[in-house]
């Protein structure tokens, strides 16, 4: 089975003792994992620059001692990952932007340096904007952000966003947006999580939605069990139609507790058993797993 996931943490879990054996480079392989939106994550503290030039050259890094990986800036690119076999790439992504420049010239430097897309906030506060844990919306910085983020094409990323952020955001936008990982907020009423409304909006602008597989997110107390998982996914396609539903596991990243059975990546492929295990179709599992991702990635990034 073909995969692509729209959220891994892959630089940051390297330096990570409790996240480093969720996702590397080679297990990514050994599970055919054709592309992975790879994050640039800043923690608060941290110089959003410093942050993204160190991930950068790691993915770089990657792609330059292994030549079955390669970085992805254009349409094209993908395109030619996904027709090869043994291939697989890097897109650049940026998750959460802490301590954002006021110049919006960095945001042509990074798209020159190979971004193709952006959350623009995390858990806190932003200059941007109001992340998962506040009630702020879009900032006037925020919003000249956006113009110019759709100016360069880049994919606008709505995880972590709260409602009014949310609201604010597809208010501006003109371009399909995506969710790389989050959950249904009608299953589990968590801050991470999407209404079904929200998620319809996403699917009616050409969007997708990639599934989180995070605890926290995924159940409301109890074990967390891989029928969870498939419960989200059944939803998500009931109410914004199974061409909107994707993965975004947020592997490197996930502190809450990863589904029984699945310690890393490297388990993926039970989740496609459990999936059929549930009834859902040979061809719908192909679009979760990547179809959907494919033609969302296809259409959006530059040519």
């Amino acid at each position: 089975m073909l995969y692509i996931d729209l959220h891994q943490d892959l630089a940051s879990a390297r330096m990570h003792e409790k996240l480093a054996h969720q996702t590397n480079p080679d297990l990514l392989k050994k599970v055919n994992a054709k592309v992975v939106l790879g994050t640039g994550f800043t923690l608060p503290q941290e110089r959003i620059e410093y942050v993204l030039a160190r991930d950068l050259a790691w993915y770089r890094g990657v792609c330059a001692h292994d030549p079955e990986w390669r970085m992805i800036s254009t349409a094209r690119d993908l395109k030619e990952v996904l027709a090869q076999d043994h291939v697989h790439g890097f897109l650049p992504h940026v998750e959460g932007m802490p301590g954002a420049p006021e110049d919006l010239r960095v945001l042509d430097d990074w798209v020159a340096a190979g971004i193709r897309s952006i959350g623009m906030v995390w858990n806190d506060d932003t200059p941007l904007g109001g992340g998962t844990k506040s009630t702020a919306g879009l900032t006037e910085l925020g919003r000249a952000y956006l113009a110019r983020m759709e100016e360069h094409s880049i994919l606008v990323d709505l995880a972590h966003m709260n409602r009014a952020m949310f609201a604010d955001v597809m208010a501006e936008l003109t371009r399909p947006p995506f969710i790389s990982h989050g959950g249904s907020a009608a299953l589990v009423p968590h801050e991470r999580n999407y209404t079904d409304a929200q998620l319809r909006e996403v699917a009616e602008r050409g969007g997708v939605i990639g599934i989180y597989l995070s605890q926290s997110t995924m159940v409301q107390g109890g074990a967390f069990i891989l029928s969870d998982i498939t419960e989200h996914i059944r939803h998500i396609s009931d109410v914004a139609g199974e061409d909107a539903v994707a993965l975004g596991t947020d592997f490197g990243g996930v502190l809450s507790g990863l589904p029984e059975g699945i310690s890393s990546v490297g388990d993926i492929e039970k989740l496609w058993d459990a999936l059929s295990a549930e009834g859902i179709s040979q061809r719908q599992i192909e679009k979760i797993a990547y179809a959907n991702a494919a033609r969302y990635l296809c259409e959006n990034l530059p040519e």
